[in-house]
């Protein structure tokens, strides 16, 4: 095994059931990768109150009680565990440094309180050092990777062809190889602006369309040789990209978009697609803003 085996897997805890679903997602992942699990639990500072340089006996034992809570969760496994001082977003950024992801769930309280994205979650994807993993709690339409009873399971990953979507697909590529479970391509399209008049036939929009196919097939090309395991099926569909992949979400283990795009995913910094995608999606939702790190260690 590599050094980077060692990297660990973060996993941002609050208490919440929220936070212990995300833990879960968190071990399995770590256990197939093999790679170590830590756990985060942040003590909010509050600079405004007197002696609020350190934690309260009460803040001490509410961060014992949610680690506690989280070892009686594993299955076995070891842990490393961070209780830094300060805001849970700063802390959970700080550790994505050194991590191989960091793992959150959609909601929460506590340290982490507004969980929901449009706060930690939120900021932590868009400013983590490496993919973020924001894990919707939806067991009836989102099956654990590689459980049979559930059938053949399926890794989606939006793509517009551009450098800045390679990362995602690098990730969601091992992703589909190390559980075993097949990758839906994403492209969506639309017809220019300046081509949106009476003059685009129905000609010039099979040709168009061809174009697209193209495209996406050789965006796809490299990782599919790197990864021939893995069963790969191109999906080209036109309109909103954020309503397209979270259509395709549902019944998928994983979700993969990534930080930002053009053409089709303009504006996939958080805020806009990835964010629905994370708000919306029918199961967990990978943000990918650079491959350091993203794909499993290799023998």
């Amino acid at each position: 095994m590599t050094a980077t085996a060692a990297v660990p897997i973060v996993v941002g805890l609050d208490g919440s059931p929220s936070s212990y679903v995300a833990l879960e997602w968190a071990e399995r992942e770590a256990e197939r990768r093999g790679l170590p699990l830590r756990l985060v639990t942040a003590i909010e500072w509050l600079p405004y109150l007197p002696g609020a340089d350190q934690p309260t006996p009460e803040q001490r034992a509410e961060a014992e009680r949610i680690v506690a809570g989280a070892r009686t969760r594993l299955s076995g496994r070891d842990a490393t565990v961070a209780v830094p001082m300060g805001g849970a977003a700063a802390a959970l950024i700080d550790e994505s440094a050194s991590a191989t992801m960091v793992v959150v769930g959609s909601r929460g309280h506590g340290g982490f309180r507004g969980l929901l994205v449009g706060s930690v979650s939120t900021q932590v994807a868009a400013h983590a050092a490496g993919p973020v993993v924001v894990v919707r709690p939806h067991p009836a339409e989102s099956p654990a990777p590689g459980d049979d009873q559930h059938g053949v399971g399926r890794v989606v990953v939006g793509t517009d062809g551009s450098d800045l979507s390679r990362p995602a697909l690098e990730f969601a590529f091992a992703e589909a190889r190390l559980c075993g479970v097949d990758l839906t391509a994403v492209h969506v399209w639309d017809i220019p602006l300046s081509a949106s008049d009476l003059l685009f036939n129905a000609y010039q929009r099979t040709d168009l369309e061809d174009l697209q196919h193209k495209l996406l097939a050789e965006h796809l090309a490299e990782h599919e040789r790197r990864y021939p395991d893995v069963h790969v099926r191109s999906v080209l569909a036109q309109g909103g990209p954020a309503g397209v992949l979270v259509r395709q979400s549902a019944g998928a283990d994983l979700l993969v978009v990534g930080s930002r795009g053009h053409g089709g995913f303009t504006g996939l910094l958080l805020g806009s697609v990835s964010e629905a995608a994370v708000q919306h999606a029918a199961c967990p939702v990978a943000v990918v803003r650079r491959s350091r790190a993203a794909t499993p260690s290799e023998e």
